[in-house]
């Protein structure tokens, strides 16, 4: 009798723990974390929201709710799940990966969100953070630049209307950085310009040179060039350009790491918004305005230069040079009386390369 009632504690009380661990076995925890809490303007940001529980798997990705001060790339949500063992019950842990673009300066909070699951509802915590512009920080201040970014760079910040001016896209990178590939990523808009691709190679690489800025060394590659035109004057905002690059960084630990292709991952680095004073062309008054500025050559030739009644004369006008050609009208002239005007030809060669 007393062995029996023994063996039936026992039996007892494994249930009892046993159907405890269970219940508690069922629930989520969640958590969630920025990479980076000091964020430049037009900087990627990633989130990491986790997810624990037996059933994590069976949660749906959450989406994100408006964020000020970001824009969320809901096209670049990466996932990734780990499997564990704790007491003796499977855990998996599933991380959800999204990726978002620092977008104005300022103190904001990134809020807390709510994943609902099994009628209840779990909550992350939030998180401050600043986006800082880089010239408020200090000179001595090594954090003032992130470890890769985009510029927009342009060869004349005060055009006046329909100058052509080189806009470059410009990618810096910290040395401890390899680029393997990038993508342009479409959308970009130069309102208020006429713009021009400038022929070049476009086989998602680009030729990367050493060089400072501000006392800090970093890789930069010119990925392309655009001809613009401002098509009124005042200050016009270029928008900003964003680029997806496939960067590889080296590992920690084992030397095999360097090698490995969990290092590589694809980032997305947009430029800021860049303002242009376009001053207004000048009054001319000894001439009339062809539509077009540059640096141009005008020629004018007459073949033959002596004819008879009835036999046709050829006037061929040339205009070369660099600068906004296709905006040149077709010039007007004045002939003496007696001469038959036929319609005249028109014909073009406008090279797109380089600068």
């Amino acid at each position: 009798m007393t062995r029996t009632g023994k063996y039936f504690f026992l039996f007892l009380l494994t249930f009892c723990i046993a159907s405890s661990y269970d219940a508690t076995a069922q629930s989520l925890s969640i958590n969630g974390r920025l990479d980076k809490t000091q964020i430049f303007p037009g900087e990627r940001v990633l989130f990491y929201l986790s997810i624990s529980g037996p059933k994590a798997t069976s949660v749906p990705q959450p989406p994100l709710p408006a964020i000020e001060g970001f824009r969320w790339l809901s096209n670049n949500v990466q996932s990734q799940e780990e499997y564990r063992l704790r007491g003796g019950q499977p855990m998996v842990i599933k991380t959800y990966i999204y990726t978002l673009i620092a977008e104005s300066a300022g103190s904001y909070t990134f809020p807390s969100i709510q994943v609902p699951f099994d009628g209840e509802t779990y909550s992350t915590s939030a998180i401050p953070v600043r986006i800082i512009n880089r010239e408020d920080l200090p000179a001595s201040d090594p954090n003032r630049f992130p470890d890769i970014f985009l510029e927009l760079e342009v060869d004349d910040e005060t055009p006046v209307s329909g100058q052509q001016i080189i806009a470059s896209v410009v990618l810096y990178y910290k040395e401890s950085i390899e680029v393997a590939t990038f993508q342009d990523v479409p959308g970009w808009k130069a309102e208020g310009f006429w713009k021009e691709d400038l022929d070049q190679s476009r086989n998602g690489s680009a030729r990367a040179t050493t060089t400072l800025r501000e006392g800090v060394r970093f890789r930069s590659a010119v990925l392309t060039k655009y001809a613009l035109f401002p098509t009124k004057s005042g200050e016009l905002t270029l928008s900003p350009y964003e680029v997806s690059v496939q960067v590889r960084t080296p590992g920690r630990g084992s030397i095999f790491d360097s090698f490995s292709i969990s290092n590589r991952r694809r980032v997305n680095v947009v430029s800021e918004p860049l303002t242009i004073d376009v001053r207004a062309v000048p009054d001319i008054s000894d001439a009339v305005f062809s539509g077009a500025v540059g640096d141009f050559d005008v020629t004018r030739t007459l073949q033959p230069t002596t004819t008879i009644v009835g036999e046709s004369i050829e006037v061929v006008t040339t205009i070369s040079g660099s600068g906004g050609i296709p905006l040149i009208s077709k010039p007007v002239y004045e002939y003496p009386g007696g001469l038959e005007q036929y319609d005249p030809q028109e014909s073009s060669n406008i090279n797109r390369r380089s600068d």
